[in-house]
């Protein structure tokens, strides 16, 4: 590997895990303002970042070290699509549960105001 391709790396890496910190200061905003379905969105990215970032420095340490078993094409791949899958599931459950939690949430938040 170049060592442009790491440099690069590491920095992919390294923001990954930036935004999973940053993403645990909003999730504990969030929670500070009882927002729970979008708590629950940070909290989901923080731990997909987080260990996203995590892992691609793992990858990426053992292919510095040519330990070979372990920095084989095949797992950077793999990292990727998980990456993808992981970051589509979040998408998805965004956009169908979490919309439901928030309209009961405001149906609740309705009755309530009346009783």
């Amino acid at each position: 590997m170049s060592e442009n391709f790491a440099k690069f790396f590491y920095i992919l890496f390294g923001f990954c895990l930036i935004f999973s910190l940053a993403a645990r200061l909003i999730a504990s905003q969030q929670e500070k303002k009882k927002d729970v379905p979008n708590k629950k969105l940070w909290q989901k990215l923080t731990v997909c970042f987080a260990t996203l970032g995590i892992v691609g420095l793992f990858l990426l340490f053992f292919r510095q070290q040519r330990v070979y078993f372990l920095s084989m094409p095949l797992f950077w791949y793999l990292w990727l699509i998980g990456a993808l899958v992981w970051l589509a599931s979040i998408l998805r459950w965004s956009m169908t549960k979490m919309k439901k939690m928030q309209k009961e949430i405001e149906e609740r938040r309705e009755k309530e105001k009346y009783l």
